[in-house]
């Protein structure tokens, strides 16, 4: 049998692509072209191009499609969209000057491309881990097994995270109690002023009380504000949809938070601003609208009209730190909101539950910050020494 032939047969035994997939974020489109247009409510619309990949053979194109089809619906599309730059990012360093077209991920390609990474760098390689030892699992492998044993047993520097946290950088870090007030002050003055809006005053309240990823907010709908009548008493509740848990949709499980009759007011303003935009816009209908309107309907079954959270971040970064003069991002609030619990002597469940952790496993960096650690150290010391 012909290499030729070989190939072709390997190929023809491979699953078939279908013409229409549906990603867990409710976007449609054909895997069987070379371009993919993919739209999330995370980062918009992005390409996955795989007409560059034309040192390839069809036998790892077709599995690599398959592969990254796979976490499309299983997984964040920022995950998947990641999974793909960094293969991206490989191909081009060590495949795409090859002489001959590859159907397999070789050894020397690996440690050529590792030898090209620094102590910073070298987390592009763990995600390149996770991509070529998911597509194994899958049973779509495109390394030899070579590659495969080196991968499985090298140790390889991870991002460094919590270094912000750790070191409470006042550009990057929480912010300070100076900070949140004129935040707060600033805020509502512009708002007051005329020189902000309704959408980006009433998400900048929800980063300050909650500390959410963007993607909660934009993930918000109008049903999503519970309100109760307890003798003659408006309660407020909010269902904080949880957005970023493995094999699940964005919305397809929540967390209900308590909500300040001042932060409820205004997502009621936010709502009877959102009905006069519909009737402006022509938009009929009575469907589970979104908290945060977009102007245009997008192509995300179920999603339609939301804004993405690309949009909502660019904004917070844009309005709330021109008003401020401050570094402010939707991090820097998660990490106040942490930091200010440890501060204030919450344990570690408390903290997670807060951040909407699944685990306690990354709420130990705020403890290494907080500086009310030393003070309960410095009592049980000299409890000890009396």
């Amino acid at each position: 049998m012909t290499e030729i032939t070989r190939s072709k047969r390997i190929v023809a035994d491979l699953p078939s692509l279908p013409d229409s997939v549906v990603t867990r974020d409710g976007a449609s489109f054909d895997p069987r072209s070379d371009m993919w247009r993919v739209a999330s409510l995370t980062l918009g619309t992005q390409s996955y191009n795989f007409a560059r990949f034309d040192k390839l053979g069809g036998e790892t194109m077709r599995k690599l499609k398959l592969g990254l089809l796979w976490h499309l619906q299983n997984n964040s599309f920022s995950h998947a969209f990641n999974l793909y730059q960094r293969f991206r990012a490989f191909y081009d360093e060590q495949l795409s000057a090859m002489d001959d077209v590859s159907d397999v991920v070789q050894l020397g390609d690996i440690i050529g491309y590792r030898a090209k990474l620094n102590e910073k760098t070298e987390w592009k390689l763990g995600v390149l881990r996770i991509l070529i030892e998911d597509l194994h699992k899958l049973g779509l492998g495109i390394a030899s097994e070579e590659v495969l044993g080196f991968l499985q047993n090298a140790t390889i520097r991870g991002n460094i995270k919590g270094t912000s946290i750790r070191t409470r950088n006042p550009n990057a870090g929480a912010f300070s109690d100076t900070d949140l007030l004129s935040i707060q002050s600033a805020l509502n003055d512009a708002f007051a002023e005329g020189k902000i809006d309704l959408y980006h005053f009433a998400a900048s309240w929800l980063f300050l009380a909650y500390g959410p990823r963007p993607i909660q907010i934009v993930a918000l709908k109008e049903s999503d504000l519970i309100v109760s009548e307890d003798d003659g008493n408006t309660m407020y509740a909010l269902r904080m949809p949880r957005a970023k848990q493995r094999g699940k949709g964005i919305r397809d499980s929540f967390k209900t938070r308590y909500c300040s009759k001042q932060v409820a007011q205004l997502l009621e303003m936010v709502i009877r601003s959102n009905k006069r935009r519909r009737e402006h816009l022509g938009i009929e209908g009575d469907g589970d609208w979104p908290m945060f309107m977009s102007a245009e309907k997008g192509p995300l079954l179920g999603l339609e009209y939301h804004m993405t959270s690309f949009q909502i971040g660019r904004a917070l970064i844009n309005v709330v730190g021109k008003i401020t003069g401050l570094n402010t991002n939707s991090k820097r609030f998660r990490i106040t909101l942490a930091q200010r619990a440890v501060d204030d002597g919450k344990d570690k469940y408390t903290v997670a539950e807060l951040l909407d952790h699944s685990d306690t496993q990354n709420v130990g960096v705020y403890y290494e910050a907080s500086p009310s650690m030393v003070l309960r150290l410095d009592r049980h010391l000299a409890m000890e020494m009396a």
